[in-house]
């Protein structure tokens, strides 16, 4: 059985190394063209992630905590967002942030002379809000404080469709005042986001 096994697989390697004199040969090496992007892409669908949606209660409730340190570091956070960041009182920045605040957006330079250069682009001042739009939740731990907001953008994959998602603002507050700031922001152009104050 062996034997008959080993001789029909000589055969067979034989037969095909072999080809018949009419037979063109195979070019020695021809690419396989990769396929297309766009083959691989599905078609654009509406996804079923639940909306990210602001808190609907009294933001006043997310100051809250039993440890005081913590209380005092998200309401200084939540503050510096409504009267330096929305409210653009960047005159009053120094109530908030050390001069060599640290900056981690990587379209602003670090320090407040920076902070003040970035924010001062964006326009004049602005109403300073009495809650923010589209925040989800304030969490704060140690010295570092974060915020989530809700962010509408324009789904650049179905006509005439936005999709939320979820922004982060980080910082960490030492003595009082913000001394670092972490954000999801990229460079470039990004999504398109639906205009909103949040």
């Amino acid at each position: 059985m062996t034997r008959l096994l080993f001789a029909v697989m000589l055969t067979g390697m034989f037969l095909t190394s072999c080809t018949s004199a009419t037979e063109a040969p195979a070019p020695a090496t021809t690419p396989t063209p990769e396929p297309s992007k766009e083959a691989n892409t599905p078609p654009p669908r509406m996804m079923t992630a639940v909306p990210v949606t602001g808190y609907a209660g009294d933001q006043a409730d997310l100051l809250k905590s039993s440890n005081p340190k913590l209380a005092a570091n998200k309401k200084l956070a939540y503050d510096f967002f409504r009267v330096i960041l929305r409210g653009r009182r960047l005159d009053q920045a120094d109530k908030y942030m050390t001069e060599d605040y640290i900056q981690h957006n990587p379209n602003a330079d670090t320090g407040m002379a920076g902070f003040k250069a970035y924010f001062s682009a964006l326009g004049g001042e602005q109403p300073i809000p009495d809650k923010l739009d589209g925040l989800v939740a304030i969490q704060a731990d140690g010295d570092y404080v974060t915020l989530s907001f809700s962010r509408e953008y324009v789904d650049p994959a179905i006509k005439d469709a936005t999709y939320t998602t979820t922004w982060f603002d980080m910082f960490r507050i030492v003595n009082g005042k913000i001394v670092e700031h972490w954000d999801s922001a990229t460079k470039g152009p990004g999504p398109t986001r639906v205009q909103t104050r949040g």
